[in-house]
């Protein structure tokens, strides 16, 4: 193997600096950064101790979780040094920037053994959003903490005391080495292709990488595509050293964030700096601290600056003297230079937030106050000031959430991957919904994985972004995707009750006794089908047994998420009607591959009842009867579409195109919009508004469903 030198490899490593905190991984100052808007250049600050009176949150975790929430503070509780990780000199690390750019990797699973409560995770598998359910206490953060201290962006050392597992403690405490506590695999993407040739393997074997780190603080690689190759680590032999740091140096950044860590509005200066040095914080002061810090990076002043810069002329025992003009004049400047830098951080924080947060246009403003710095928000309904502590606990979580990412993701926020515990638990169950579409825009360039217990932050329609948490029978940490299994242990049972919960009000009376449940992809296709069944049912042509209910799945992996919770209660596995457009045919085709192989004719296509392929469950309303509904909806065009409508096509593309040379946006829920009017245009006219020929065809697909539906 060839030794190859760090300038064709590396991506961005932390650059060694005395200034920063003890035993913590080192990262760029935000200063350096300089072609990013997102921070102002600040010298780094350091960690500050809480503030009085911070009030308490609900909801913490347990005692295990907690403990990781001081790692930030740089020292263990006991007077044990923490793990560093490794770091490169910057003359290195210059000239690997200057030389090549290589895009971090992408996280794809991951893999937690020997770490607190977790002995085995299993391999956990990740999306773009991925939410970790359980009940307190089942250990959900410590499933985090690890993936964290792979390669957090600040601190993550690892702490024996803490991470150590109390049953291993003594084998662990003498040989770390030997105890690997997180394995991670990613798609190597530009780096797989660098190294292919250097270590003599194809690019497809190199494509994906898998990184572990033990507790030692070392770290090995390995080529799960080209398994023979085993472990690679440092000392492995020539060249090694250089290959593994390239792999570890493209890791993207873990940003982890917890609630413990929200602001307060008033914090009192002189308590913040004479605490500076403190090494004995508790996991709830070490979070605030955390928070302090990044704040008065983002402002662009040190506490103690922000201080001596409002400082009067001193009264000291003995002086009687006034100050002179000069030193009045002085001391004017300096308040209003201190004036100035508050102004215009809480100028930018502003502008930044209403990207972010879609709950009203908050505005920020930082003043200093004598020995006191506050938080004043307002808002476009409220447009009196108010300190950050009488807002909502939600906004303060959210806005300190923001402070930690923007600033310790050194604003380079693309393909950070956010570690987010119990996000948003005091924010409104309306607030809590709206945080779905937060991380949906965030996972566009970031990875994010959270823990919840909360019904309301998990996504009915993306049930397969959802892994259970729970505690085994012997004590230990489990992860599972089976979201139906059930713990013999009763109050283990909680997970599954946040996940029957969050199913939509369609699914929960679909799991009433007496119902009979039929999926369908979504909520447009249970409009069309309730209106169908109601219309036939009136017209005597069937009479089910049981009440038919239409509740919408979304994606192919929640259509199998719902189908087999559903199916815990009757057996049998339900039916399910799917459309014949793309997204549908790759349902079925999954589906029928999966967890239908054995029941392939539970599936129902919308061709199989339409006299054309490609079609949708739109396509099983005539078409005249569907251009009728659109014109009214959208009466403002230079053409009906009844004008242009085409029978015997898909008529979504069609009023899609449509749409496009009328210059008319469709909104994104149209289809559902639409739906909710044909039906009750079909409902109003009765069955005589349909030819034979559609209702023979709709009669056709119902009593198929309706035909044993237990067998």
């Amino acid at each position: 193997m060839n030794k190859q030198s760090l300038q064709d490899m590396l991506l961005l490593p932390r650059i060694s600096n005395s200034s920063d905190v003890p035993g913590a991984p080192d990262i760029p100052d935000v200063s350096d950064v300089s072609d990013t808007p997102d921070v102002p250049d600040t010298p780094d600050t350091p960690d500050t101790p809480d503030t009085p009176d911070a009030p308490e949150v609900p909801d913490a975790p347990d005692v295990t979780d907690i403990t990781d929430h001081g790692d930030h503070a740089g020292a263990t509780s006991n007077g044990e040094s923490p793990i560093d990780s490794p770091v490169v000199s910057e003359a290195v690390v210059s000239e690997a920037i200057n030389e090549r750019i290589i895009h971090p990797m992408h996280l794809t699973r991951f893999l937690v053994t020997n770490f607190r409560s977790v002995e085995d995770s299993g391999w956990i598998e990740i999306d773009s959003v991925t939410a970790l359910v359980g009940v307190n206490e089942s250990g959900k953060t410590n499933l985090l903490i690890p993936l964290w201290k792979l390669n957090p962006a600040v601190g993550g050392e690892i702490v024996p005391a803490s991470d150590y597992p109390k049953k291993q403690f003594a084998a662990l405490r003498q040989a770390p080495e030997n105890f690997c506590f997180i394995t991670a695999e990613f798609e190597a993407g530009e780096l797989g292709e660098e190294l292919c040739g250097k270590l003599e393997i194809s690019s497809e074997e190199a494509s994906l990488i898998a990184v572990k780190r033990y507790f030692s603080g070392d770290y090995s690689i390995s080529f799960p595509r080209r398994e023979e190759l085993g472990e690679i680590r440092r000392s492995s032999g020539e060249g090694t050293e250089d290959i593994v740091d390239a792999v570890i140096h493209s890791l993207p950044k873990f940003v982890y964030y917890s609630e413990f860590g929200n602001l307060d509005s008033e914090i009192y200066l002189p308590h913040v700096v004479q605490n500076l040095q403190r090494t004995d914080l508790g996991p709830r002061e070490a979070a605030k601290s955390r928070t302090l810090r990044v704040l008065f990076k983002f402002v662009g002043l040190e506490p103690g600056e922000i201080l001596e810069l409002g400082r009067d002329f001193p009264r000291r025992k003995g002086r009687r003297r006034e100050p002179t003009v000069e030193e009045i004049r002085e001391i004017a400047m300096k308040k209003r230079e201190r004036s100035i830098l508050l102004q215009s951080a809480g100028g930018l924080l502003t502008d930044k937030f209403r990207n972010w947060w879609k709950q009203g246009d908050y505005k920020f403003r930082f003043e200093a106050d004598g020995s006191h710095f506050r938080i004043w928000v307002s808002d476009d309904r409220r447009p009196e000031e108010v300190e950050l502590e009488s807002r909502s606990t939600g906004l303060q979580w959210f806005l300190s959430f923001y402070l930690v990412f923007l600033v310790e993701s050194g604003g380079e926020h693309q393909n950070a991957v956010l570690l987010l515990d119990e996000p948003g638990l005091s924010l409104h169950p309306l607030a809590q919904r709206n945080l779905f579409a937060f991380f949906d825009s965030l996972a566009k360039a970031n990875k994010i994985l959270y823990t919840t217990h909360s019904p309301f932050l998990l996504d009915a329609e993306h049930l397969g972004r959802a892994r259970k948490v729970y505690v085994s029978p012997n004590g230990t940490t489990q992860v599972t995707s089976d979201l139906r299994s059930v713990e013999k242990d009763i109050r283990q049972a909680g997970a599954a009750y946040v996940v029957h919960s969050a199913l939509n009000l369609n699914i929960a009376e679909s799991m009433v006794t007496g119902c009979q449940p039929v999926v369908v992809q979504r909520v447009s296709d249970q409009y069309y089908l309730s209106a169908i069944k109601t219309l036939l049912i009136g017209a005597n042509k069937i009479a089910p047994k049981r009440e038919l209910l239409f509740p919408p799945a979304g994606g192919s992996k929640t259509v199998g998420v719902i189908a087999s919770i559903i199916s815990g209660r009757d057996e049998a596995l339900p039916k399910v009607v799917l459309r014949d457009d793309e997204a549908g045919k790759q349902i079925n085709a999954e589906l029928k591959s999966d967890l239908y192989s054995g029941a392939q004719e539970r599936i129902f296509s919308t061709d199989n009842y339409v006299l054309f392929s490609n079609s949708t469950t739109e396509d099983m309303i005539p078409a005249p009867f569907f251009a009728q509904v659109i014109d009214r909806w959208e009466r403002n065009t230079d053409t009906p579409f009844a004008d242009v409508l085409v029978n015997g096509r898909p008529v979504v593309a069609q009023v899609e195109a449509w749409a496009e040379a009328q210059d008319l946006v469709l909104r994104d829920e149209w289809r559902v919009e639409v739906a909710k009017r044909v039906k009750e245009q079909a409902l109003k006219k009765g069955i005589g508004a349909f030819d034979a020929g559609t209702i023979a065809r709709w009669a056709k697909l119902f009593q198929e469903l309706v035909r044993n539906p237990l067998q």
